[in-house]
């Protein structure tokens, strides 16, 4: 018997992906991870079912329900997988009426009216849902009314209630680590140009992010929050010892965030000799690294960074509300190959107000910046965004289904959510597949990776190249017998 059977769902990612599905991996899902630990920590039984990297579905999660009874059962629901977990959370209510159903994360807590009056759920859990999962729980269990819980929305007989949201989570050092042991950690990877050494793990640092990014959903808040230096070193040296861990990547929006937080960290990294038993990654913001920072970085063992860089236009930068220059970005890239860290920049495609010469400078942008890798993604405008709410005032967003809504409709046979005024679909995914081979197919970055990449990882970063390659190569024979 166990009290609480907590969810990550499975996706389709033939429909979201396409080809691109070849290349999509598992990653521990650290929001569940959490719960189900602080659960733990206050004598709850709880059980992990990730189905997404067994790759099972309804069978296995109704099975295990029938087998062990949980009180709860939490799914995990984003944008991209709610029409699956819509499903599944219908046919587990109609076979185990006495369940109760609870949801979290962005999706369901956007449209929390929406999916309780359609019986999707009985409990929505909004924000950092640590101790509003854990008081939700301690009243069932205990037969107590939820009108005092934080941070939920529930049904109540004929009607919704929607309780006064949690403050957020300051000490984040009182949140025990996250329950890998109920995971199947041997399942989990990074994506092809993620991965320099094995076996990997994945870590939160700090939570929420200062900056106000309009294509940005965020559920942990504007206020940035950080772990002490020695907290997230405890976990990394746990991490190193428990699972014999090569490379940890920091998953957090934006870390580090402040000189002299991520020195200290550095410092406590170094001190425990730990860059010399492991590796780490991360992304951050161009302007909140200076060469300083990155040496002290690099020494401690960092191996790649991300830079949310977005766009090669300055009018599109500031439509988004990105915060800093272009100059800025190129100083970055610049300074973090001198100390010698391998490079990523992440940019967006389709952005408002762009146009295909604004693509193209994008594409040019990135084209000179010497980045060892590049993501071009089409604009997605998730809800809970700004931009969300923006296209949808505007009329320019496809609604009817929440499973197309990924940043590579080219490779999944779709069509864009989210086109700006003056671009047409067919212009886009056009775009997007000139930037991956205008990027990844110049003989001088071939040879930097053939010659630089660990042989480890270059059969998938090679594999994931023929894929990108792939539709456009359609594309051409198409237009060939034509």
């Amino acid at each position: 018997m166990i009290d609480v059977l907590l969810v990550n769902p499975p996706s389709d990612l033939e429909r979201s992906y396409g080809r691109m599905a070849r290349v999509q991996v598992a990653q521990v899902p650290m929001g569940i991870a959490y719960l189900a630990a602080v659960l733990e920590k206050h004598q709850v039984s709880v059980a992990v079912i990730d189905a997404y990297a067994l790759g099972v579905g309804l069978t296995t999660i109704r099975d295990t329900i029938a087998e062990h009874r949980p009180k709860i059962v939490g799914f995990s629901c984003l944008t991209p997988n709610a029409p699956i977990v819509y499903q599944m959370t219908q046919a587990i209510k109609e076979q185990f009426p006495w369940l109760i159903v609870v949801m979290g994360n962005t999706h369901p807590s956007v449209f929390a009216a929406e999916t309780l009056r359609e019986g999707f759920a009985d409990v929505i859990v909004h924000g950092e849902g640590e101790y509003s999962l854990l008081e939700l729980t301690q009243a069932i269990l205990g037969g107590a009314a939820f009108d005092s819980i934080k941070g939920i929305s529930y049904r109540e007989v004929d009607s919704l209630r929607h309780n006064p949201p949690r403050e957020r989570i300051l000490n984040l050092d009182e949140l025990p680590f996250p329950a890998r042991h109920l995971l199947p950690m041997t399942r989990y990877h990074l994506a092809p140009h993620g991965v320099i050494k094995e076996p990997v793990a994945t870590m939160l640092a700090t939570r929420g992010c200062p900056n106000q990014c309009t294509f940005c959903s965020i559920g942990m808040g504007r206020r940035y929050r950080k772990r002490s230096p020695k907290n997230i070193v405890d976990e990394m040296e746990f991490l190193v010892k428990e699972y014999r861990v090569r490379q940890i990547s920091f998953l957090d929006a934006l870390f580090p965030l402040g000189k002299q937080f991520g020195k200290a960290v550095c410092a406590e990294i170094i001190q425990r000799g730990l860059q010399r038993r492991s590796i780490w990654t991360c992304e951050t913001r161009v302007n909140a690294v200076d060469l300083e920072l990155l040496e002290a970085m690099r020494e401690a063992g960092c191996a790649r960074i991300a830079f949310g860089i977005e766009a090669g236009s300055q009018q599109l930068l500031d439509g988004i509300k990105k915060g800093f220059t272009l100059e800025e970005v190129r100083q970055a890239v610049k300074y973090a190959r001198q100390v010698g860290l391998s490079t990523v920049g992440l940019f967006m495609l389709g952005l408002p107000g762009e146009t295909t010469e604004l693509s193209r400078q994008t594409i040019d942008f990135a084209l000179g910046l010497n980045l060892d890798f590049a993501k071009f993604n089409i604009t997605v405008p998730y809800p809970g965004s700004e931009l969300f709410e923006q296209a949808k005032g505007e009329g320019r967003i496809k609604l009817h289904d929440w499973s197309q809504f990924t940043s590579y409709p080219l490779y999944a046979k779709s069509e864009p959510v989210y086109v700006p005024a003056g671009m047409t679909e067919e212009e886009l995914t056009t775009l997007q597949a000139e930037a991956l081979r205008r990027f990844y197919l110049r003989p001088r970055l071939i040879l930097r990776h053939l010659c630089q990449v660990r042989s480890l990882n270059a059969s998938g970063y090679l594999a994931g190249l023929m894929m990108l390659w792939e539709p456009l190569w359609t594309k051409v024979k198409r237009l060939m017998v034509s």
